[in-house]
Protein backbone atom coordinates (compact mmCIF):
# COMPACT_ATOMS: atom_id res chain seq x y z
CA UNK A 1 0.00 0.00 0.00
CA UNK A 2 1.43 3.66 -1.02
CA UNK A 3 2.51 5.83 1.79
CA UNK A 4 2.01 9.28 1.72
CA UNK A 5 5.88 10.22 2.92
CA UNK A 6 5.42 13.57 4.07
CA UNK A 7 4.39 14.60 0.25
CA UNK A 8 1.23 16.68 1.17
CA UNK A 9 -0.01 16.33 -2.31
CA UNK A 10 -0.37 12.79 -1.95
CA UNK A 11 -3.81 11.89 -3.02
CA UNK A 12 -5.02 8.12 -2.44
CA UNK A 13 -6.99 6.26 -5.46
CA UNK A 14 -10.72 5.25 -4.90
CA UNK A 15 -11.23 1.67 -3.90
CA UNK A 16 -14.45 -0.03 -4.67
CA UNK A 17 -13.53 -2.55 -2.13
CA UNK A 18 -11.04 -2.87 0.64
CA UNK A 19 -10.01 -5.49 3.05
CA UNK A 20 -8.26 -4.44 6.24
CA UNK A 21 -9.41 -7.48 8.60
CA UNK A 22 -6.55 -8.71 10.83
CA UNK A 23 -4.67 -5.99 10.30
CA UNK A 24 -3.75 -5.42 14.06
CA UNK A 25 -5.38 -1.81 13.08
CA UNK A 26 -5.89 1.11 16.55
CA UNK A 27 -7.53 3.24 14.66
CA UNK A 28 -9.87 4.41 11.59
CA UNK A 29 -6.94 4.76 8.80
CA UNK A 30 -7.34 7.99 6.79
CA UNK A 31 -7.39 6.44 3.07
CA UNK A 32 -11.10 5.84 4.04
CA UNK A 33 -11.60 9.68 4.48
CA UNK A 34 -11.35 10.25 0.75
CA UNK A 35 -13.67 6.71 -0.77
CA UNK A 36 -16.60 8.20 -1.85
CA UNK A 37 -16.96 5.07 -3.96
CA UNK A 38 -16.36 2.39 -1.45
CA UNK A 39 -19.34 -0.71 -1.67
CA UNK A 40 -17.14 -3.25 0.56
CA UNK A 41 -15.36 -2.34 3.41
CA UNK A 42 -14.17 -5.04 6.20
CA UNK A 43 -12.38 -3.82 9.19
CA UNK A 44 -13.22 -6.84 11.30
CA UNK A 45 -10.43 -8.79 14.20
CA UNK A 46 -8.93 -5.47 14.91
CA UNK A 47 -8.51 -3.26 17.77
CA UNK A 48 -10.49 -0.41 17.06
CA UNK A 49 -11.57 1.42 20.50
CA UNK A 50 -13.99 4.06 21.10
CA UNK A 51 -17.02 5.72 18.54
CA UNK A 52 -17.14 5.23 15.11
CA UNK A 53 -16.20 8.87 13.94
CA UNK A 54 -18.35 11.07 12.97
CA UNK A 55 -16.52 11.11 9.49
CA UNK A 56 -16.36 7.73 9.16
CA UNK A 57 -20.12 7.84 8.51
CA UNK A 58 -20.00 9.87 5.42
CA UNK A 59 -17.60 8.05 2.91
CA UNK A 60 -19.58 5.82 0.76
CA UNK A 61 -22.81 7.71 1.74
CA UNK A 62 -24.27 6.06 -1.72
CA UNK A 63 -22.28 3.44 -2.63
CA UNK A 64 -21.38 1.62 0.68
CA UNK A 65 -23.22 -2.06 0.33
CA UNK A 66 -21.17 -3.90 3.32
CA UNK A 67 -19.54 -3.27 5.85
CA UNK A 68 -18.13 -5.19 8.92
CA UNK A 69 -16.82 -3.91 11.68
CA UNK A 70 -17.13 -7.28 13.51
CA UNK A 71 -14.72 -8.58 16.74
CA UNK A 72 -13.64 -5.00 18.00
CA UNK A 73 -13.74 -3.01 20.77
CA UNK A 74 -16.36 -0.06 19.43
CA UNK A 75 -18.70 1.24 21.76
CA UNK A 76 -21.16 4.13 21.94
CA UNK A 77 -24.94 4.37 20.67
CA UNK A 78 -25.98 3.86 16.79
CA UNK A 79 -29.56 5.85 16.25
CA UNK A 80 -29.84 5.51 12.59
CA UNK A 81 -27.34 3.99 9.83
CA UNK A 82 -26.48 6.53 8.02
CA UNK A 83 -25.90 4.26 4.39
CA UNK A 84 -28.87 4.01 2.44
CA UNK A 85 -27.60 1.27 0.08
CA UNK A 86 -25.51 -1.17 2.52
CA UNK A 87 -27.03 -4.58 2.40
CA UNK A 88 -25.16 -6.35 4.80
CA UNK A 89 -23.93 -5.12 8.35
CA UNK A 90 -21.99 -7.03 10.68
CA UNK A 91 -21.56 -5.61 14.37
CA UNK A 92 -21.01 -8.72 16.33
CA UNK A 93 -18.75 -8.34 19.60
CA UNK A 94 -18.16 -5.07 20.00
CA UNK A 95 -19.76 -2.86 23.00
CA UNK A 96 -22.46 -0.86 21.28
CA UNK A 97 -25.33 -0.53 23.49
CA UNK A 98 -28.66 1.86 23.88
CA UNK A 99 -31.85 0.68 21.19
CA UNK A 100 -30.67 -0.65 17.61
CA UNK A 101 -30.35 1.53 15.24
CA UNK A 102 -32.70 2.06 12.46
CA UNK A 103 -32.01 0.06 8.95
CA UNK A 104 -31.40 1.12 5.87
CA UNK A 105 -34.85 -0.56 3.92
CA UNK A 106 -32.61 -3.21 1.30
CA UNK A 107 -30.78 -4.72 4.35
CA UNK A 108 -30.01 -8.15 3.66
CA UNK A 109 -27.89 -9.25 6.56
CA UNK A 110 -27.74 -8.01 10.00
CA UNK A 111 -25.71 -9.20 12.65
CA UNK A 112 -25.02 -7.61 15.75
CA UNK A 113 -24.57 -10.39 18.41
CA UNK A 114 -22.20 -10.28 21.74
CA UNK A 115 -23.08 -6.48 22.42
CA UNK A 116 -24.90 -4.42 24.29
CA UNK A 117 -27.81 -3.00 22.51
CA UNK A 118 -30.76 -2.99 24.76
CA UNK A 119 -35.01 -1.90 24.32
CA UNK A 120 -37.84 -3.61 22.72
CA UNK A 121 -37.29 -4.78 19.06
CA UNK A 122 -38.52 -2.12 17.06
CA UNK A 123 -41.21 -2.48 14.58
CA UNK A 124 -38.89 -1.21 11.78
CA UNK A 125 -37.42 -4.49 11.44
CA UNK A 126 -40.64 -6.00 10.06
CA UNK A 127 -40.57 -3.43 6.83
CA UNK A 128 -37.17 -4.93 5.80
CA UNK A 129 -38.63 -6.96 3.15
CA UNK A 130 -35.25 -7.98 1.33
CA UNK A 131 -33.91 -8.94 4.94
CA UNK A 132 -32.07 -12.63 4.93
CA UNK A 133 -30.39 -12.73 8.27
CA UNK A 134 -31.50 -11.27 11.45
CA UNK A 135 -28.72 -12.18 14.57
CA UNK A 136 -29.53 -10.23 17.83
CA UNK A 137 -28.16 -12.80 20.57
CA UNK A 138 -26.63 -11.91 23.26
CA UNK A 139 -27.96 -8.66 23.92
CA UNK A 140 -30.10 -6.88 26.22
CA UNK A 141 -32.66 -6.79 24.74
CA UNK A 142 -36.78 -6.94 26.67
CA UNK A 143 -39.91 -7.10 25.89
CA UNK A 144 -41.80 -9.27 23.74
CA UNK A 145 -41.59 -10.74 20.13
CA UNK A 146 -43.37 -8.26 17.77
CA UNK A 147 -46.94 -9.40 15.58
CA UNK A 148 -45.21 -7.95 12.72
CA UNK A 149 -42.32 -10.41 12.48
CA UNK A 150 -44.34 -12.46 10.63
CA UNK A 151 -43.84 -10.31 7.67
CA UNK A 152 -39.98 -11.40 8.06
CA UNK A 153 -40.70 -14.89 8.14
CA UNK A 154 -43.15 -15.11 5.17
CA UNK A 155 -40.93 -13.56 2.97
CA UNK A 156 -38.93 -15.76 0.62
CA UNK A 157 -35.31 -14.95 1.62
CA UNK A 158 -35.74 -15.19 5.85
CA UNK A 159 -33.36 -17.56 6.42
CA UNK A 160 -31.78 -17.13 9.61
CA UNK A 161 -33.76 -15.65 13.06
CA UNK A 162 -31.14 -15.28 16.39
CA UNK A 163 -32.48 -13.76 19.51
CA UNK A 164 -30.64 -16.27 21.61
CA UNK A 165 -29.48 -14.72 25.15
CA UNK A 166 -32.00 -11.87 25.13
CA UNK A 167 -34.91 -11.08 28.03
CA UNK A 168 -37.77 -11.61 25.81
CA UNK A 169 -40.52 -12.33 27.66
CA UNK A 170 -44.38 -13.55 26.89
CA UNK A 171 -45.49 -16.37 24.59
CA UNK A 172 -44.12 -17.01 20.93
CA UNK A 173 -47.05 -15.57 18.86
CA UNK A 174 -48.21 -16.98 15.59
CA UNK A 175 -45.97 -15.22 13.32
CA UNK A 176 -44.86 -18.76 11.37
CA UNK A 177 -47.79 -18.43 8.64
CA UNK A 178 -46.49 -19.30 5.32
CA UNK A 179 -42.42 -19.73 6.24
CA UNK A 180 -41.65 -21.09 3.61
CA UNK A 181 -37.57 -19.72 3.86
CA UNK A 182 -36.77 -19.92 7.38
CA UNK A 183 -34.12 -22.30 8.10
CA UNK A 184 -32.82 -21.49 11.23
CA UNK A 185 -34.60 -20.64 14.53
CA UNK A 186 -32.72 -20.11 17.43
CA UNK A 187 -34.58 -18.54 20.81
CA UNK A 188 -32.76 -20.14 23.69
CA UNK A 189 -31.85 -18.22 26.55
CA UNK A 190 -35.50 -15.70 27.06
CA UNK A 191 -38.49 -16.27 29.47
CA UNK A 192 -40.82 -17.39 26.69
CA UNK A 193 -43.65 -19.50 28.08
CA UNK A 194 -46.68 -21.07 27.04
CA UNK A 195 -46.69 -23.90 24.37
CA UNK A 196 -45.28 -23.80 20.50
CA UNK A 197 -46.89 -22.48 17.83
CA UNK A 198 -48.99 -24.73 15.80
CA UNK A 199 -47.86 -22.68 13.07
CA UNK A 200 -44.47 -23.22 13.21
CA UNK A 201 -45.18 -26.33 11.10
CA UNK A 202 -45.93 -24.53 7.76
CA UNK A 203 -41.46 -23.85 8.04
CA UNK A 204 -41.46 -26.46 5.72
CA UNK A 205 -37.59 -26.12 4.70
CA UNK A 206 -36.52 -25.34 8.40
CA UNK A 207 -33.13 -27.35 9.41
CA UNK A 208 -32.60 -26.40 13.07
CA UNK A 209 -34.98 -24.87 16.28
CA UNK A 210 -33.77 -24.03 19.16
CA UNK A 211 -36.09 -23.21 21.83
CA UNK A 212 -34.08 -24.21 25.28
CA UNK A 213 -33.84 -22.39 28.66
CA UNK A 214 -37.10 -20.77 28.33
CA UNK A 215 -40.67 -21.85 30.18
CA UNK A 216 -42.38 -23.10 27.68
CA UNK A 217 -45.01 -25.35 28.72
CA UNK A 218 -46.68 -28.18 26.55
CA UNK A 219 -46.50 -31.37 25.48
CA UNK A 220 -43.43 -33.08 23.41
CA UNK A 221 -44.31 -31.60 19.61
CA UNK A 222 -44.41 -34.70 17.63
CA UNK A 223 -45.87 -32.64 14.79
CA UNK A 224 -42.49 -30.84 14.08
CA UNK A 225 -41.77 -34.51 13.39
CA UNK A 226 -43.37 -33.66 9.82
CA UNK A 227 -40.63 -30.95 9.09
CA UNK A 228 -38.64 -32.68 6.67
CA UNK A 229 -35.32 -31.04 6.42
CA UNK A 230 -35.46 -30.45 10.65
CA UNK A 231 -31.93 -31.67 11.70
CA UNK A 232 -31.70 -29.93 15.27
CA UNK A 233 -34.01 -29.85 17.72
CA UNK A 234 -33.66 -28.50 20.73
CA UNK A 235 -36.22 -28.43 23.82
CA UNK A 236 -33.70 -28.59 26.80
CA UNK A 237 -34.28 -26.69 30.15
CA UNK A 238 -37.98 -25.85 29.83
CA UNK A 239 -41.17 -27.16 31.37
CA UNK A 240 -42.32 -29.85 28.76
CA UNK A 241 -44.33 -32.75 30.42
CA UNK A 242 -46.05 -36.11 29.20
CA UNK A 243 -45.02 -38.54 27.22
CA UNK A 244 -42.71 -39.21 24.29
CA UNK A 245 -45.13 -41.75 22.70
CA UNK A 246 -44.38 -41.54 18.94
CA UNK A 247 -47.28 -39.95 16.47
CA UNK A 248 -48.84 -42.19 13.79
CA UNK A 249 -47.01 -39.91 11.59
CA UNK A 250 -44.53 -41.65 8.59
CA UNK A 251 -41.04 -40.23 8.60
CA UNK A 252 -41.13 -38.24 11.70
CA UNK A 253 -37.73 -37.06 12.46
CA UNK A 254 -36.50 -38.90 10.11
CA UNK A 255 -33.81 -36.28 9.06
CA UNK A 256 -32.57 -35.70 13.23
CA UNK A 257 -29.11 -35.52 13.93
CA UNK A 258 -29.03 -33.67 17.44
CA UNK A 259 -32.80 -34.32 20.09
CA UNK A 260 -32.24 -32.80 23.24
CA UNK A 261 -35.33 -32.71 25.53
CA UNK A 262 -33.33 -32.49 28.66
CA UNK A 263 -34.25 -30.97 32.06
CA UNK A 264 -38.05 -31.25 31.56
CA UNK A 265 -40.75 -33.13 33.15
CA UNK A 266 -41.26 -36.02 30.11
CA UNK A 267 -42.30 -39.24 31.69
CA UNK A 268 -43.07 -43.26 30.41
CA UNK A 269 -40.65 -45.15 28.27
CA UNK A 270 -38.79 -44.12 25.69
CA UNK A 271 -40.48 -44.92 22.86
CA UNK A 272 -38.79 -47.61 20.30
CA UNK A 273 -41.00 -46.36 17.33
CA UNK A 274 -39.42 -42.69 18.33
CA UNK A 275 -35.80 -44.36 17.73
CA UNK A 276 -36.32 -46.07 15.16
CA UNK A 277 -37.62 -43.15 13.44
CA UNK A 278 -34.38 -41.38 13.32
CA UNK A 279 -33.10 -42.88 10.52
CA UNK A 280 -30.50 -39.90 9.99
CA UNK A 281 -28.87 -41.15 13.02
CA UNK A 282 -28.74 -45.44 11.87
CA UNK A 283 -27.12 -44.25 8.46
CA UNK A 284 -23.11 -43.76 8.94
CA UNK A 285 -22.95 -41.61 5.31
CA UNK A 286 -20.28 -42.66 3.06
CA UNK A 287 -17.99 -39.64 3.61
CA UNK A 288 -17.63 -40.20 7.62
CA UNK A 289 -14.07 -40.81 8.67
CA UNK A 290 -13.01 -42.27 12.20
CA UNK A 291 -15.22 -39.95 13.81
CA UNK A 292 -18.52 -37.39 13.48
CA UNK A 293 -18.03 -34.41 15.52
CA UNK A 294 -19.75 -30.49 15.52
CA UNK A 295 -16.80 -28.59 14.98
CA UNK A 296 -16.48 -28.05 19.48
CA UNK A 297 -14.86 -24.66 18.91
CA UNK A 298 -14.44 -24.91 23.07
CA UNK A 299 -12.05 -28.52 23.07
CA UNK A 300 -11.46 -29.96 19.96
CA UNK A 301 -9.93 -28.72 17.06
CA UNK A 302 -11.36 -30.55 14.21
CA UNK A 303 -11.73 -29.46 10.44
CA UNK A 304 -15.38 -29.37 9.51
CA UNK A 305 -18.35 -28.73 7.07
CA UNK A 306 -20.83 -26.41 7.71
CA UNK A 307 -24.85 -27.52 8.12
CA UNK A 308 -25.87 -24.46 6.83
CA UNK A 309 -24.12 -20.96 5.18
CA UNK A 310 -24.72 -19.58 9.17
CA UNK A 311 -22.86 -19.61 12.20
CA UNK A 312 -25.16 -21.67 14.91
CA UNK A 313 -24.51 -22.81 18.37
CA UNK A 314 -26.50 -24.64 20.58
CA UNK A 315 -25.52 -25.43 24.38
CA UNK A 316 -24.88 -29.19 25.17
CA UNK A 317 -23.86 -30.95 27.72
CA UNK A 318 -21.09 -33.47 26.40
CA UNK A 319 -18.03 -35.15 28.38
CA UNK A 320 -20.29 -33.46 31.81
CA UNK A 321 -20.17 -29.72 30.80
CA UNK A 322 -22.54 -27.73 29.41
CA UNK A 323 -21.00 -26.10 26.16
CA UNK A 324 -21.91 -24.17 23.36
CA UNK A 325 -21.37 -26.22 20.09
CA UNK A 326 -20.92 -24.01 17.37
CA UNK A 327 -21.13 -24.76 13.84
CA UNK A 328 -23.35 -27.81 13.13
CA UNK A 329 -21.28 -30.64 11.45
CA UNK A 330 -23.64 -32.85 9.09
CA UNK A 331 -22.18 -36.32 10.05
CA UNK A 332 -22.73 -35.58 13.90
CA UNK A 333 -25.52 -37.35 16.33
CA UNK A 334 -26.30 -36.38 19.87
CA UNK A 335 -29.31 -37.29 22.35
CA UNK A 336 -29.74 -36.37 25.44
CA UNK A 337 -32.80 -36.98 27.31
CA UNK A 338 -31.36 -36.48 30.99
CA UNK A 339 -32.93 -35.09 34.08
CA UNK A 340 -36.33 -36.08 33.28
CA UNK A 341 -38.70 -38.94 34.44
CA UNK A 342 -38.59 -41.66 31.84
CA UNK A 343 -38.56 -45.15 33.23
CA UNK A 344 -38.79 -48.78 31.88
CA UNK A 345 -35.91 -50.34 30.20
CA UNK A 346 -33.59 -48.61 28.04
CA UNK A 347 -34.48 -49.64 24.11
CA UNK A 348 -32.39 -52.36 22.66
CA UNK A 349 -32.94 -50.40 19.47
CA UNK A 350 -30.33 -47.70 20.63
CA UNK A 351 -27.62 -49.38 19.18
CA UNK A 352 -29.08 -49.01 16.03
CA UNK A 353 -27.99 -45.62 15.95
CA UNK A 354 -24.87 -45.90 14.70
CA UNK A 355 -23.92 -42.32 14.54
CA UNK A 356 -24.39 -41.54 17.67
CA UNK A 357 -21.48 -39.27 19.41
CA UNK A 358 -23.05 -38.97 22.34
CA UNK A 359 -26.27 -40.50 24.62
CA UNK A 360 -26.67 -39.20 27.35
CA UNK A 361 -29.58 -41.13 29.82
CA UNK A 362 -28.41 -40.13 33.49
CA UNK A 363 -31.21 -38.74 36.13
CA UNK A 364 -33.93 -40.51 34.98
CA UNK A 365 -35.94 -43.99 36.53
CA UNK A 366 -34.90 -46.27 33.85
CA UNK A 367 -34.59 -49.71 34.96
CA UNK A 368 -33.29 -53.27 33.99
CA UNK A 369 -29.77 -53.88 32.54
CA UNK A 370 -27.93 -52.50 30.07
CA UNK A 371 -28.40 -53.17 26.48
CA UNK A 372 -25.67 -55.46 25.11
CA UNK A 373 -26.80 -53.64 22.18
CA UNK A 374 -25.09 -50.09 23.05
CA UNK A 375 -21.61 -51.89 22.27
CA UNK A 376 -22.86 -51.33 18.57
CA UNK A 377 -21.67 -47.47 18.95
CA UNK A 378 -18.67 -47.52 17.41
CA UNK A 379 -18.35 -43.78 17.12
CA UNK A 380 -19.60 -43.05 20.43
CA UNK A 381 -17.30 -40.54 22.82
CA UNK A 382 -20.01 -40.02 25.76
CA UNK A 383 -21.93 -42.17 27.14
CA UNK A 384 -24.01 -41.30 30.65
CA UNK A 385 -26.45 -43.68 32.14
CA UNK A 386 -25.75 -42.53 35.48
CA UNK A 387 -28.46 -41.83 38.04
CA UNK A 388 -30.99 -44.56 37.32
CA UNK A 389 -32.45 -47.88 38.65
CA UNK A 390 -30.07 -50.25 35.74
CA UNK A 391 -29.31 -53.73 37.40
CA UNK A 392 -27.45 -56.56 36.33
CA UNK A 393 -23.15 -56.65 35.16
CA UNK A 394 -21.54 -54.41 33.03
CA UNK A 395 -21.84 -55.67 29.01
CA UNK A 396 -18.55 -56.85 28.27
CA UNK A 397 -19.44 -55.43 24.38
CA UNK A 398 -19.10 -52.22 25.46
CA UNK A 399 -15.42 -52.65 25.86
CA UNK A 400 -15.12 -52.44 22.38
CA UNK A 401 -15.97 -48.83 22.04
CA UNK A 402 -12.57 -46.93 20.87
CA UNK A 403 -13.78 -43.77 20.60
CA UNK A 404 -15.17 -43.30 24.40
CA UNK A 405 -13.84 -41.16 26.65
CA UNK A 406 -17.01 -40.47 28.82
CA UNK A 407 -18.24 -42.92 30.63
CA UNK A 408 -20.77 -42.69 33.98
CA UNK A 409 -22.95 -45.90 35.02
CA UNK A 410 -22.81 -43.93 38.68
CA UNK A 411 -25.53 -44.30 41.09
CA UNK A 412 -27.29 -47.30 39.71
CA UNK A 413 -27.87 -51.03 40.83
CA UNK A 414 -24.93 -52.81 38.65
CA UNK A 415 -23.20 -55.79 40.31
CA UNK A 416 -20.38 -57.96 39.50
CA UNK A 417 -16.56 -57.36 38.50
CA UNK A 418 -15.19 -54.60 36.48
CA UNK A 419 -13.85 -56.33 33.73
CA UNK A 420 -9.82 -55.73 33.91
CA UNK A 421 -7.01 -54.91 31.01
CA UNK A 422 -9.89 -53.37 29.29
CA UNK A 423 -11.38 -49.94 28.25
CA UNK A 424 -13.23 -49.33 31.51
CA UNK A 425 -9.97 -49.42 33.16
CA UNK A 426 -9.45 -45.99 31.96
CA UNK A 427 -12.25 -44.38 33.56
CA UNK A 428 -12.12 -42.87 37.08
CA UNK A 429 -13.21 -44.06 40.08
CA UNK A 430 -16.09 -41.65 39.56
CA UNK A 431 -17.56 -43.59 36.95
CA UNK A 432 -18.87 -46.61 39.11
CA UNK A 433 -19.27 -45.18 42.40
CA UNK A 434 -22.99 -45.28 44.06
CA UNK A 435 -23.11 -49.28 42.70
CA UNK A 436 -22.28 -51.19 46.22
CA UNK A 437 -22.14 -54.37 44.67
CA UNK A 438 -19.66 -53.67 41.53
CA UNK A 439 -16.48 -54.48 42.70
CA UNK A 440 -12.51 -54.39 41.01
CA UNK A 441 -10.14 -51.32 39.91
CA UNK A 442 -10.77 -48.47 39.91
CA UNK A 443 -12.75 -49.02 42.58
CA UNK A 444 -11.25 -49.83 46.21
CA UNK A 445 -13.71 -52.78 46.73
CA UNK A 446 -12.76 -56.48 45.56
CA UNK A 447 -14.44 -58.94 44.29
CA UNK A 448 -14.77 -62.52 46.77
CA UNK A 449 -12.63 -64.62 43.59
CA UNK A 450 -10.17 -62.43 44.35
CA UNK A 451 -9.54 -62.67 48.22
CA UNK A 452 -9.43 -66.45 47.43
CA UNK A 453 -5.97 -65.94 45.87
CA UNK A 454 -4.98 -63.23 48.56
CA UNK A 455 -3.44 -65.52 50.77
CA UNK A 456 -0.39 -64.91 52.91
CA UNK A 457 3.53 -65.18 51.46
CA UNK A 458 5.68 -64.45 54.55
CA UNK A 459 3.50 -66.04 57.48
CA UNK A 460 3.68 -62.90 59.09
CA UNK A 461 2.91 -62.64 63.00
CA UNK A 462 -0.73 -61.26 61.98
CA UNK A 463 -1.40 -64.64 60.65
CA UNK A 464 -2.71 -67.60 62.94
CA UNK A 465 -4.71 -70.20 61.07
CA UNK A 466 -5.64 -73.15 62.89
CA UNK A 467 -6.37 -75.39 60.11
CA UNK A 468 -3.21 -74.78 58.50
CA UNK A 469 -1.36 -75.87 61.90
CA UNK A 470 -3.40 -78.93 62.07
CA UNK A 471 -1.92 -79.64 58.45
CA UNK A 472 1.73 -79.42 59.99
CA UNK A 473 0.51 -80.98 62.99
CA UNK A 474 -0.40 -84.44 60.92
CA UNK A 475 2.61 -84.36 59.38
CA UNK A 476 4.56 -84.13 61.94
CA UNK A 477 3.44 -87.00 63.39
CA UNK A 478 3.37 -89.00 60.38
CA UNK A 479 7.27 -88.27 59.94
CA UNK A 480 8.07 -89.29 63.39
CA UNK A 481 6.14 -93.01 62.93
CA UNK A 482 8.63 -93.47 59.77
CA UNK A 483 11.89 -92.55 61.15
CA UNK A 484 11.33 -94.58 64.46
CA UNK A 485 11.01 -97.98 62.25
CA UNK A 486 13.67 -97.09 60.05
CA UNK A 487 15.71 -96.16 62.90
CA UNK A 488 14.99 -99.44 64.47
CA UNK A 489 15.76 -101.87 61.60
CA UNK A 490 18.98 -99.73 61.02
CA UNK A 491 20.68 -99.97 64.70
CA UNK A 492 19.11 -103.68 65.98
CA UNK A 493 22.40 -106.33 65.68
CA UNK A 494 22.09 -108.43 62.52
CA UNK A 495 21.85 -111.89 65.11
CA UNK A 496 18.73 -110.31 66.67
CA UNK A 497 16.97 -109.18 63.68
CA UNK A 498 16.86 -112.70 62.05
CA UNK A 499 15.62 -113.93 65.01
CA UNK A 500 13.10 -111.57 64.85
CA UNK A 501 12.10 -112.63 61.51
CA UNK A 502 12.08 -116.25 61.97
CA UNK A 503 9.58 -115.81 64.88
CA UNK A 504 7.25 -113.55 62.55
Amino acid sequence: MPRDNGNSSFTWPSFSWLGLSSCHLTEFPDLLRSQVNLLVLELADNKLRGEIPRWLLDIGKVSLETLDLSHNSLSGTLKQIPWNSMRQLSLDFNMFEGHLPILPPYMTHFTASNNRFSGYLPSSLCDLTFLEELDLSNNNLVGELPLCFENLTNNDFFKVLNLRSNSIVGILPPIFGRCSSLLTLSLSGNSLEGPIPRSLANCSSMQIIDLGHNRFNDTFPHWLGALPNLQVLVLRCNNFYGSLGSSNETGVFSQLQILDLSNNSFNGILPRDLIQSLMAMIVVAADKKAIAYLGFSYSISLNYSRLLDFDFSVVQTVKGFNRNLDKIMGTLAIIDISSNKLAGGIPESLGDLASLCSLNLSHNNFNGSIPSSLGNLKLIESLDLSSNELAGQIPSELQNLNFLTKFNISYNQLVGSISQGSKFNTFENDSYLGNPRLCRFPLSKKCKEDEAFDLPTGGGDDYNDPHEWEIVMMGYGFGLVVGLVVGYFMLTPLWLLRLFLLHI
